[in-house]
């Protein structure tokens, strides 16, 4: 399974915000690694109002296609620029097999289950998507070894001071990492989470 977030798929001539021949190259490593899975942690279009970005994004993952890898995407909050309305109704048409759910699981093989979360819902306890991840939980077969949990927003990392401090980890996602470290406790299957959001790869223990 290859993880991978803050793609931000638009016009190729747009090198400010992106880096298109990097971000070319990576779908192309992807593709050559022949993974049984990609999980995409958000903000896949530049601009979720912008049908292009889309477009883009179906072009360039081509590679993706001829080789029939299973792609499982979460919402970014990039998805969500413009009017919420229409921006959702933009990823729902570039993931039709999604429509009408912003968070959903997929069993990958009998040993490795994924859950696809909207961190730009609440994650909060009682709110809809925190009792229906925990239902997932608790129901987890006891064939899984590993429960891997995709999101945006991270809920944790390296909390920063001064730079980029609107990307340290929110109250919303805190919640949810105050929910996984109890449940784990009581879990058979060991938790891996992914998130994005901060675009950087950070690696330390907490």
């Amino acid at each position: 399974v290859i993880a991978f977030g803050d793609q931000r798929f638009t016009d190729p001539a747009n090198v400010t915000a992106t880096n298109p021949r990097v971000r070319k190259w990576l779908v192309d490593q992807i593709a050559k690694e022949k993974p049984g899975a990609v999980t995409m942690n958000g903000d896949v279009p530049l601009s979720g109002d912008v049908v292009n970005d889309y477009e883009v994004f179906r072009r360039e993952t081509k590679p993706w296609r001829d080789e029939h890898l299973n792609v499982f995407p979460a919402l970014g909050n990039h998805e969500f620029h413009g009017d919420h309305a229409q921006a959702l109704e933009h990823w729902w048409t570039a993931f039709p097999q999604l429509r009408n759910r912003r968070w959903y699981s997929v069993h990958l093989g009998s040993r490795l289950y994924l859950i696809q979360l909207d961190s730009d819902a609440p994650l909060v306890p009682a709110s809809p998507q925190m009792r229906w991840l925990d239902e997932q939980i608790k129901n987890v077969p006891h064939s899984v070894d590993f429960v891997m949990i995709s999101l945006h927003h991270p809920p944790v990392a390296d909390v920063q001071k001064r730079i980029n401090v609107d990307h340290n980890p929110r109250p919303n996602e805190i919640s949810l990492r105050d929910y996984l470290t109890a449940t784990a406790k009581t879990t058979q299957a060991r938790f891996l989470v992914s998130a994005g959001h901060i675009h950087n790869y950070e690696r330390h223990l907490y």
